[in-house]
């Protein structure tokens, strides 16, 4: 045998064995630590099933026939309040802080409203000489209606001359023009003044109900821009507020889900409904709480709360279910991401 066949029947060979060898070793060293990928946190699970045979048949019949699970979000009964000046201006003071609770009408933000009190103040010293024009029109009124009144009473002949009477009618009419014209003066300086004082008032943000800051964006010093909402932009205000006793719960329940849940129109359009729902904070099911159902929000909307599942698909379309959460129930902010199992009547019965 000569060294080429030796090469070709002996070398070769063994140099593939030895490189397939290599790209098996090396493809598992390359797997992925399976350990390592492995979630962190207990994932969601069904609430537990009564002890009886008896509960646990009827639970186990609900949760295949209108048992549907779906995420939801914390938020204040009376919803976010984003609130923002319907001026822009410089934040003067800021007179609250997160957690502060405060009253309706109370002053949460002061913006520099210099000018705007400026001009209030020329507004009022207009209305004060508008209001003098008119006591003194009207003076001069009462002044022709009673020389018009000598005149007039004159009944012996030659004594006055038409003319003369003429002109004390027509001097009268003028006075009464006058006066009229001074009325209407401080009528308008007095709108004038109105308008001034409702900018005046726009530079300051007051609270809209009784309610918990939630958030302050105001800091003094820093330029707020006034409050803007239209189709394709809107402005995030100084301060976000929200009643939280009790706490509500938006549940989102998949488009494909909603047959399900035995949903009813009512005699006068209402979706009427004896919904309930298990609520556990995202990774904890060890805590449950019961909540009731507020109402049904009948528009189906596109998803936007994730959940991060491997099958979630962002195009879904979800219906939102809102649940009362009960006073004492604890640990639950208002932003934070639950886990929900929402249950009603079977289908049979919902019919």
């Amino acid at each position: 045998m000569n060294r080429s066949e030796w090469i070709l029947k002996t070398l070769l060979p063994a140099a593939a064995l030895l490189l397939i060898a290599y790209a098996i070793w090396h493809t598992i060293s390359r797997r992925p630590n399976e350990n390592i990928l492995a979630p962190t946190i207990t994932p969601v699970a069904a609430p537990r099933l009564a002890q009886n045979a008896e509960s646990n048949t009827a639970l186990i019949g609900l949760s295949r026939v209108n048992m549907v699970a779906g995420t939801g979000l914390i938020e204040p009964s009376s919803e976010l309040l984003e609130l923002a000046p319907a001026q822009g201006g410089i934040v003067r003071s800021v007179a609250v802080v997160a957690g502060d609770q405060v009253h309706a009408g109370q002053l949460l933000v002061q913006l520099n409203d210099h000018d705007a009190v400026a001009d209030v103040a020329l507004r009022e010293a207009a209305l004060s000489s508008a209001q003098r024009n008119v006591d003194l029109a009207l003076a001069n009124l009462k002044d022709e209606q009673a020389q018009l009144a000598l005149y007039e009473g004159v009944t012996e002949p030659g004594v006055i001359s038409r003319e003369e009477l003429l002109r004390r009618q027509g001097a009268t009419a003028q006075a009464q023009a006058r006066a009229r014209l001074a009325q209407a003066q401080q009528v308008e300086a007095t709108a004038i003044l109105n308008a001034s004082r409702v900018r005046a008032a726009q530079f300051v943000v007051r609270a809209p109900i009784d309610a918990t800051v939630l958030q302050v964006r105001a800091r003094p010093g820093q330029y707020a821009a006034a409050a803007t909402l239209t189709a394709s932009q809107t402005s995030q205000g100084l301060l976000t507020l929200g009643r939280i006793k009790p706490l509500y719960v938006r549940v989102d329940i998949d488009a494909v889900d909603i047959t399900r849940l035995g949903l009813k129109e009512g005699a006068e359009g209402k979706i009427n409904s004896s919904l309930s729902a298990s609520i556990s904070p995202r990774g904890t099911s060890a805590i449950s709480v019961q909540t009731v159902l507020v109402r049904v929000e009948p528009l189906v909307k596109p998803k936007q709360s994730l959940n991060n599942a491997a099958d979630e698909r962002v195009d879904t379309r979800v219906l939102q279910l809102i649940f009362k959460l009960p006073m004492e129930a604890s640990g639950f902010f208002v932003g934070q991401q639950v886990d929900a199992y929402v249950s009603g009547l079977p289908a049979r019965q919902a019919k």
